[in-house]
């Protein structure tokens, strides 16, 4: 049989989106500018949310004025929601937590509207607190030169290291 017979062209322009949202340290959920395109976001529009038992979050774009929606706000070129209450009432730490959905359309629809799947990741606020896998050599930016680097000990913290030729 043959190989190109088989193939089907990818869609690069819908798979090379990074459509996210993050939780803020002051409890906005701030989307980005490839989610608002994805999600035809406008002034005129507002967002109704869902929530999953696993933390994520599913939505529909709305009209503005819907009761049963978030009002989107625009700070520049990105949307954000009040989300603060929220994460309160659910317990979701997000002062001390990196929290980032990735979005995707799905297939489905609620109330004729496509439908998005908003699926959590809770990442350390610090990158410190990244886990360290056997083998690897973490390393830290030191000074305004970019190139030079410390190195960094096991328990997390920069060694001191004289810059040569000082």
């Amino acid at each position: 049989m043959n190989f190109a017979a088989n193939l089907k062209m990818l869609d690069a322009e819908r798979l090379q989106q990074t459509a996210k949202a993050t939780i803020q340290s002051n409890g906005r959920l701030s989307l980005t500018v490839e989610a608002g395109r994805l999600m035809h976001l406008s002034d005129d529009k507002s967002i109704v949310i869902f929530a999953a038992e696993n933390g994520d979050l599913g939505a529909i774009v709305s009209h503005k004025g819907d009761r049963r929606a978030f009002e989107l706000k625009k700070a520049g070129a990105y949307f954000y929601i009040t989300f603060k209450t929220y994460l309160q009432e659910m317990g979701i730490d997000y002062k001390n937590r990196r929290i980032v959905y990735d979005i995707i359309a799905t297939d489905e629809k609620i109330d004729g509207q496509v439908l998005y799947r908003f699926s959590r990741r809770v990442l350390p606020k610090e990158s410190k607190e990244l886990p360290i896998t056997e083998g690897d050599t973490p390393e830290v930016p030191v000074g305004d030169n970019a190139a030079e680097v410390a190195p960094v000990d096991a328990d997390g913290s920069k060694e001191q290291v004289e810059a040569e030729g000082e």
